[in-house]
């Protein structure tokens, strides 16, 4: 047994060589890898290939660490402002010497020998086929750190490549832009690791993206699916436009597609099965859509048994391709860019849906949560303030959570004037707000029935605003007056 590489899927009816054991941690394997490890245990269609794990890269790391770049660099790191010290050449210096030095030992030339053997049966590393080459961190594709488009990938590596391949995704482990994440993030910079995956390569037909909630309202009812002909390089690396097709699964035994942006797809990436590589080349119908309805559906259900079965519920990210007619899963992480809500916020699926706006966000600009006694306070200010909107539980206004204050919109939107309110009152008053209400239908928001605590809130709100008449009328006249008033007013208020 050996800890250098692991492979994925693991089968019983594989003939292999001694291989590791097949239970890998984050700090072995990294975060791409693992979930490869895992999504191909749970039966996904993941294509085969083989992890080299952080361990088979110490060898690299220790001659990397004996350099005079590295020396420097690390000065750098130690001093006041490691941000602004370490330059983009202090980086591209160490990642010349990866290049310069560093090559496979025999023990490692064996070790991949005989994780290709294992992951595709093959005798030698001359008969390798088509594979892509891409890193694995510890750090990378985790709910807290993503490292998106961070480190190289070398898509159609043939036998010939390999190594390189490999050593340019190692070397990309000291990239100026890695580096500034992790000390941004707080994570250590002077202690690199690396896994680098190995994988079969798909030639895809039509490829693409999929999230398990809309990234662009927070909803946890839609799936998003982005789309290309070819390879899903075109579609991360953002060189095209995409389809984009929204699907509700409102109804999880009913699922629908509720919208279909399908866009000028100018051009696309394919696998060259002869040579190896890549190539770009002009979509022959740019603007077809390039997911049948079934395809869209299919894709939708991986993706939302990926959310279920990997990541127990939470929202999830995935890269997936179609190649004759075969759907795979190439890659899956958790969604990073979504505002997670608290558990008594989320509605099952097929009860009706809530739309939420965050007040605090909104009204004060700070998104951190309040403490128990500023929480008080301004429950209190705005009671006094605004008396007829509760901010006691989910059937009012307002209500808050856990140190946060909430306007429930849905709630609002069965209020005589309601949608007149979201529109006048709230959407001009910030851009963001504007094109979020603009992205989303109300009516899938609005509920069945009037809640409780939101019953004769428009006559209470006519009466509270008649009672400020007088008081107007008196600041237009007695301006002083009402501003001894005001300070008063405001003395008791905090007074209490």
């Amino acid at each position: 047994m050996n800890d250098k590489y692991y492979i994925f899927p693991k089968s019983k009816q594989q003939e292999a060589p001694p291989s590791p054991s097949s239970s890998p941690t984050l700090s072995e394997v990294g975060g791409k890898a693992l979930s490869l490890i895992r999504t191909s245990a749970l039966q996904f269609p993941v294509p085969p290939g083989f992890v080299l794990t952080v361990s088979f890269f110490q060898p690299w790391l220790e001659q990397i660490k004996q350099t005079k770049a590295w020396e420097s660099f690390l000065s750098r790191v130690a001093s006041a402002d490691p941000e602004g010290s370490v330059t983009r050449e202090d980086c591209d210096a160490i990642k010349e010497q990866c290049k310069k030095i560093l090559k496979l030992n025999a023990e490692q030339r064996r070790y991949i020998q005989d994780a290709i053997k294992a992951a595709f049966g093959h005798d030698n590393a001359d008969h390798l086929g088509i594979v892509a080459v891409r890193s694995s961190s510890p750090e990378e594709d985790l709910a807290g750190s993503s490292f998106a488009g961070g480190y190289d990938t070398s898509l159609g590596v043939t036998s010939a490549g390999l190594q390189d391949a490999i050593i340019n995704s190692f070397a990309s482990l000291f990239d100026h832009r890695i580096y500034l994440y992790k000390i941004q993030h707080g994570m250590a910079a002077d202690a690199p690791r690396i896994a680098i995956i190995v994988q079969k390569q798909i030639a895809s037909d039509v490829s693409g993206v999929g999230f398990s909630l809309n990234p662009n309202n927070n909803c946890f009812d839609e799936i998003v699916i982005s789309s290309n002909f070819g390879l899903g390089e075109s579609v991360v690396s953002g060189i095209i436009t995409p389809d984009t097709y929204v699907v509700d699964r409102f109804d999880p035994s009913n699922m629908k597609v509720i919208s279909k942006k399908v866009a000028d797809k100018t051009s696309a990436i394919w696998l060259d099965e002869e040579s190896g590589g890549t190539r770009q080349d002009p979509n022959k119908s740019p603007t077809a859509q390039a997911l049948t309805d079934d395809e869209i559906m299919e894709v939708a259900r991986m993706v939302a048994d990926v959310e279920e079965k990997y990541f127990d519920g939470s929202p999830a990210d995935i890269e997936w391709a179609f190649h004759n007619n075969t759907l795979y899963l190439l890659q899956a992480r958790p969604v990073t860019a979504h505002v997670p809500l608290f558990p008594e916020m989320i509605t099952e699926r097929g009860k009706e849906k809530r739309l939420y706006l965050d007040v605090m966000v909104m009204t004060q600009g700070f998104s951190d949560p309040l403490s128990t006694l500023g929480l008080d306070i301004w429950k209190t200010s705005l009671a006094r303030m605004k008396p007829t909107m509760s901010t006691e539980g989910f059937d009012g206004l307002m209500f808050n959570i856990h140190g946060r204050e909430y306007m429930n919109i849905s709630n609002m939107l069965m209020m005589t004037g309601g949608t007149a309110m979201v529109n006048t009152a709230l959407r001009p008053n910030d851009k963001s707000l504007d094109r979020a209400f603009a992205s989303i239908d109300l009516k899938d928001y609005t509920p069945s029935y009037v809640p409780e605590g939101c019953k004769g809130i428009f006559g209470k709100s006519i009466k509270q605003l008649l009672l400020t008449v007088p008081n107007i009328l008196r600041g237009m006249y007695y301006g002083k007056d009402s501003m001894q008033q005001y300070v008063k007013d405001t003395n008791a208020l905090l007074e209490h």
